[in-house]
């Protein structure tokens, strides 16, 4: 007779493939399995085996935790890791706000040939700290109209909650009044001590926001009756700003 762990087990239970007092070696074969159970090592490997089932239960409940916070844990869209800025300017007649009569703002700077929105790059304070994109389209659109629309006219204009992100471009949409160029296209009024953003653009153009959507080969015939070349990525962008019901 063996005692183990408490347990009062008899010799017919020990020996495997022999039969005994019952004649079954079934039962002798159930009661080895049994008693390899009370084996230290087997224990030892049961209880690790159990342990990592656990870890693999604990890390799955992280991986779903860190899932289901990670929106509120996530930095704001629009200025994650964005590079420029700018600001569709559309301009809606009284009579109509649909897209056949919408007119987009454009601006052409002086070392490129094509128009495109408002907008540039980012100003840094340091390595790691500076403007938002929303600062960013803002000033851009200021300096890029001469001051002719101060930031707070464009804040008023440009909801900061409707942007879209083109890889490291942030662009905004703003609903304005269409107005006369032709006291920004004079620089005549431009003080030598304005910021150089003043005088980066050459020209300015209104277009028909329908005639760029359905435009085959990047251009357009702007509000003055010239036919211009449009920035290769901006129809794409004003095409998203519709999908998105912004225009």
């Amino acid at each position: 007779m063996l005692k183990k762990k408490g347990l009062m087990m008899r010799g017919p239970f020990l020996r495997a493939g022999h039969g005994g007092p019952s004649g079954s070696s079934g039962r002798n074969l159930m009661h080895v399995h049994y008693l390899s159970q009370c084996n230290p090592h087997h224990v030892q490997q049961t209880r690790r085996a159990c342990a990592q089932r656990w870890m693999k239960r604990i890390d799955l409940c992280l991986v779903l935790s860190l899932v289901a916070l990670w929106p509120m844990a996530a930095p704001a869209a629009a200025d994650s890791d964005f590079v420029a800025a700018g600001v569709l300017l559309v301009a809606e007649d009284d009579q109509s706000a649909d897209d056949q009569s919408s007119m987009l703002f454009l601006v052409r700077h002086r070392s490129r040939s094509w128009y495109e929105m408002p907008g540039g790059r980012r100003q840094l304070v340091s390595d790691k700290d500076g403007e938002t994109a929303y600062e960013t389209a803002i000033r851009e659109c200021f300096e890029e109209t001469r001051g002719y629309l101060s930031p707070d006219i464009l804040r008023k204009v440009v909801d900061p909650s409707r942007y879209l992100r083109d890889g490291g471009f942030v662009f905004f949409v703003g609903k304005i009044k269409q107005f006369p160029m032709s006291e920004i296209v004079d620089l005549s009024h431009l003080d030598d001590d304005l910021p150089p953003g003043f005088r980066e653009v050459a020209d300015y153009a209104w277009v028909n926001v329908q005639s760029v959507v359905t435009s085959t080969d990047g251009t357009v015939i702007d509000a003055h009756g010239r036919r211009i070349t449009l920035r290769r990525q901006l129809k794409s962008r004003l095409e998203r700003a519709q999908a998105a019901g912004w225009l």
